[in-house]
């Protein structure tokens, strides 16, 4: 995945996803970014095209995470969403009748 860093502090980043993606590519996206080594806390902006990240670690690294990020992992990634939201939602349909 493209992307240029636009902000930086001591353990934190916003970073510019380069390239249009949609708001449910961004859902998927940070479900894969908060299991990256050192990701304490993650916000996505997809109206901006940005994430924003605090971390300890490496920033090589984790920005290597980022952009070793493909479409195929995005779209494995949307795809377990719709299943869980599927789940929950039939949990919620047999608890409601």
């Amino acid at each position: 995945m493209k992307c240029k860093v636009v902000h930086e502090t001591g353990g934190s980043l916003r970073v510019k996803i380069l390239g249009r993606q949609l708001s449910y590519k961004y859902e998927a996206l940070h479900g894969l970014l908060e299991k990256a080594e050192g990701v304490q806390r993650i916000r996505t902006y997809w109206a901006t095209g940005s994430i924003a990240l605090n971390f300890r670690g490496d920033r090589e690294r984790l920005l290597a995470t980022i952009r070793g990020i493909s479409e195929e992992d995005l779209a494995v990634a949307v795809e377990e969403n719709r299943r869980a939201l599927a789940e929950l939602g039939k949990k919620e349909i047999e608890q409601n009748t």
